[in-house]
């Protein structure tokens, strides 16, 4: 009976894997991935530098410092291997922004399924709710999709007033190149959002993959109060004389923020910071991420040996 449940377990895992989003360490995965804008005369590379910051609408942003002008139209392709993966079209935002240039994707082309997978994968998404608020469309889906067939860092959020607390991790965020700038989204209907508003202090710390259950399992305190100090103390570094800021237990690095300005751009709040400190704990470079199940699908496919980091069913 084992040897045929191993069987049915490896065929179902080449059309299917037991998380859409799939934790991984990202530099383990990035010297084969390139992100190239195309846009006019201009072909730019900006692996590095592009931010991901929405999905309703999807929302991408470059710093301006990479542009010799600013288009109003582009495509953002992925490659792996110098396989194109998939790419997303892009057009200029009205939202202004003084270090970044930021795009709203309009259409995406998708190149990593075969046949038979996306037949299951198509069933697969007839079965899930569709009816909330806040669920992409078709179209969204599959930009994500896109967007994801790149490592997102996963980092962890620290947020303090008047000795209260809260802790939640965050994926649409990033340095603006060049600049002491950071850039996080968060979605309207949040406390999260609320709390990063009225905080006193505010810090991100970038964590290894090995402790990826315990940062998806902090996910929920998107939608919680602030607690006291010792309902949280057991995930928190205390300040240190060279940074007096509360950092993750587990965290690589920190950084302290201190906010600039926002904008609004469909369900999510963009919120600029400079940064104010920051601190290393570990020379490690090992850094938590997640990629889409059909980009992990495509590099199983292609014989890569990537390490995917599964969560339990309740993460």
């Amino acid at each position: 009976m084992s040897i045929i449940s191993d069987s049915t377990r490896k065929i179902r895992s080449k059309f299917t894997l037991d998380n859409e989003y799939l934790c991984v360490n990202q530099h383990e995965l990035m010297a084969d991935i390139k992100v190239q804008l195309i846009c006019d005369d201009q072909s730019i590379d900006v692996t590095f530098t592009h931010l991901f910051l929405g999905y309703k609408p999807m929302i991408l942003a470059i710093p301006k410092s990479a542009f010799k002008t600013f288009p109003e139209n582009c495509k953002l392709q992925f490659y792996t291997k110098s396989i194109l993966c998939g790419s997303l079209d892009l057009v200029r935002s009205e939202a202004q922004h003084a270090s970044l240039i930021i795009f709203s994707a309009t259409g995406s082309e998708l190149h990593l399924l075969n046949f038979f997978q996306r037949v299951f994968q198509l069933a697969k998404q007839l079965r899930r709710n569709k009816n909330l608020a806040l669920y992409p469309s078709s179209s969204e889906y599959n930009q994500i999709r896109v967007a994801y067939s790149f490592p997102r860092n996963i980092s962890v959020l620290i947020v303090e007033k008047d000795k209260t607390y809260n802790i939640f991790p965050t994926d649409l965020h990033g340095a603006i190149a060049k600049e002491e700038q950071y850039t996080i989204s968060l979605r309207e209907n949040g406390l999260a959002y609320k709390q990063i508003l009225e905080a006193s202090t505010i810090s991100l710390s970038n964590v290894s993959s090995k402790y990826f259950q315990n940062v998806y399992s902090l996910g929920k305190n998107h939608m919680k109060g602030m607690v006291p100090f010792r309902k949280i103390s057991h995930l928190l570094n205390v300040p240190e004389p060279n940074f007096p800021y509360y950092s993750y237990k587990n965290c690589n690095n920190c950084i302290a923020l201190r906010k600039n300005n926002e904008l609004k751009i469909g369900i999510h709040n963009l919120m600029t910071f400079s940064i104010v400190d920051r601190i290393d704990h570990t020379k490690n470079l090992d850094s938590l991420s997640h990629i889409h199940e059909f980009y992990a699908l495509w590099r199983n496919r292609h014989e890569f040996k990537d390490r995917l980091l599964i969560r339990a069913k309740n993460h």
